[in-house]
């Protein structure tokens, strides 16, 4: 078992055929999550 397997908590299947895994939050992703929205807007 990898390191990301062990962090999910279970896996949301979306009307349109994706897979959303949902995992705890980690600290890295709010400052990922402001240079991603950066980025893109």
């Amino acid at each position: 078992m990898n390191k990301l397997s062990a962090n999910i908590l279970k896996k949301v299947f979306l009307k349109n055929g994706q897979v959303l895994i949902v995992r705890p939050p980690k600290v890295d992703d709010a400052e990922a999550m402001i240079q991603y929205l950066n980025m893109v807007g």
